[in-house]
């Protein structure tokens, strides 16, 4: 019997609209701090900078995908990929050499057959004649 490979569909149900509970709790939170910011009277350029980089990060966290992972996957691969180290080894292959032995034959130079000129009658022959010069 054939075995198919049955496709894995990933599915989030959507709670609010068109939101999916992750996004609505990283939207929500994200809203919360701020307006807990503005409640509570901080000066406005703290206040500009929070809105934007807690905004724009709630934002890039709900809603980007970048080659089909989720943003907080792809920057945890990211800082993986800066901070761990990694090692890359080398390990030659032996390969023993296989000698082959071959025969070969030295034949006399051969002199070239000539081309053969036909003359055909009409302008077909003509052109025919005047190509065969041509390439020659």
């Amino acid at each position: 019997m054939e075995r198919y490979v049955v496709p894995q569909i990933e599915y989030e149900g959507k709670i609010i609209g068109f939101l999916t509970v992750r996004q609505a709790v990283v939207l929500g939170v994200a809203f919360l701090v701020i307006f807990l910011a503005f409640l509570i009277r901080v000066p406005i350029l703290f206040l500009v900078f929070v809105i934007i980089f807690l905004g724009g990060g709630a934002f890039a966290t709900a809603f980007v995908k970048i080659e089909g992972k989720p943003f907080l996957e792809f920057l945890k691969s990211s800082f993986n990929f800066i901070f761990i180290t990694k090692r890359y080894v080398w390990q030659k292959k032996v390969v023993m050499p296989r000698l082959v032995m071959k025969t070969i034959e030295i034949k006399e130079e051969e002199e070239e057959p000539q081309l053969k000129v036909e003359r055909r009658k009409g302008s077909l022959g003509t052109l025919n004649t005047k190509l065969k010069t041509l390439i020659t």
